[in-house]
């Protein structure tokens, strides 16, 4: 929320994705109007803060392709400009891949959702793959970047990144 109360940010995950919705809503929750918003690449928002104005929203994007920056959305003149260049130690943004959001069924009739990095060309039968399984039913795998799963994918491997049943929204309820 910005100081004055005006304007609202607001971050959904929806199938491990974050997703931005800005709001006016300087007439209540029930007079809302939809701002428009920034295009993101597919991943994580952290760290979300408004100017003292609440003309820009800075916020820092984290994607599988991308390393996490800072970024600032200029709400009235709708730019997106990025505030900080992490190093990626010399290797072209390009070469990183985007991960791809996956289900399968489980033995029990469930669905698991699951992240794939793939390298690029590369066709998903006879690739081997690596499976990462995240830490335990308190979290849940996001497509956030990750330097090792690039490095795999780089050497011609699969990465596939399952939410378990018991992950963090998934799973028992």
């Amino acid at each position: 929320m910005t100081e004055d109360g005006r304007q609202l940010g607001l971050v959904t995950k929806e199938e491990g994705y974050a997703r931005l919705e800005l709001f006016d809503v300087s007439k209540g929750w029930e007079g809302r109007c939809e701002l428009p918003g920034p295009q993101l690449a597919a991943g994580m928002l952290h760290e979300r803060r408004w100017s003292g104005d609440g003309g820009r929203l800075g916020f820092t994007l984290d994607a599988g392709n991308y390393d996490p920056d800072v970024w600032d959305w200029d709400v009235v003149e709708g730019v997106l400009w990025q505030a900080t260049g992490s190093s990626r130690g010399g290797i072209a943004q390009e070469s990183f891949v985007t991960q791809v959001l996956v289900h399968y069924a489980t033995f029990d009739g469930r669905e698991i959702a699951a992240f794939l990095y793939r390298p690029r060309g590369e066709q998903s039968r006879g690739l081997p793959v690596v499976v990462y399984v995240h830490g335990g039913p308190e979290s849940q795998f996001r497509p956030t970047f990750n330097a090792v799963m690039q490095y795999l994918v780089g050497c011609s491997y699969g990465v596939l990144g399952p939410n378990v049943g018991g992950s963090s929204g998934y799973g028992y309820e």
